[in-house]
């Protein structure tokens, strides 16, 4: 199929590590869903497949702008014109602003943030499992050497890789909130978003042997 003809963007693979959901909340949600007719996937596996878009930062601000005056100069000196007044120096070229690479590693300016966005689930199962998450680890901080370290991968559209991104030291950062009305006569699908940060990224590019 041409790439020109391919347009989805929907094509990548992100999931919670199986380490994500703390012990204490993993067991109580194990056994909450166990209680549901048909459900037999484990909590994180349920989280996971509400993931429904990721968003990540991008690179901005690389160059730098400076501004340039012109040394190109004249003298002029007592005219009738200038009415006794010596006009000196003047520059002949205009002062304009000029973009030069900034001395800066690019991976300096991205925003180190990023935001999940979910499907909210019967009961807000999945809601409820990251809010406790959330206040598990600031209740009980992570060392960083514990904190997850995520992956992000783009597919093709044979589901072959073609890049991805590796984010480290990922912590929480905040969760949406919820609306609920009574004026609300048709059930919609709804989502809610999970903010994250992270200390570290890389780029991860494939090579030609990787891709064949």
């Amino acid at each position: 199929m041409p790439l020109s003809l391919s347009p989805r963007k929907d094509l990548f693979r992100f999931h919670f590590p199986k380490t994500f959901l703390p012990p204490s909340v993993e067991r109580k949600w194990r056994d909450i869903l166990q209680q549901e007719p048909g459900v037999t996937m484990s909590p994180i596996d349920f989280l996971n497949e509400s993931i429904q878009a990721i968003s990540i930062p991008g690179v901005s601000d690389i160059n730098i702008q400076q501004t340039q005056h012109s040394f190109n100069r004249i003298h002029r000196d007592d005219t009738p014109n200038a009415g006794g007044h010596n006009l000196g120096r003047i520059n002949v070229e205009p002062v304009q602003n000029n973009n030069y690479i900034s001395p800066s590693n690019p991976l300096a300016n991205i925003e180190r943030k990023f935001t999940v966005t979910l499907r909210t689930s019967v009961g807000l199962y999945n809601y409820f499992m990251l809010y406790e998450t959330l206040f598990y680890r600031i209740s009980k901080p992570i060392l960083h050497e514990d904190i997850d370290t995520w992956e992000i991968w783009m597919m093709d559209d044979r589901m072959r890789r073609t890049g991805g991104i590796r984010l480290e030291q990922c912590m929480m950062d905040g969760i949406s909130g919820m609306e609920f009305n009574y004026t609300q006569t048709d059930r919609q699908g709804e989502t809610f978003g999970v903010d994250f940060v992270f200390n570290n990224i890389n780029y991860i590019f494939l090579n030609d042997d990787e891709h064949k």
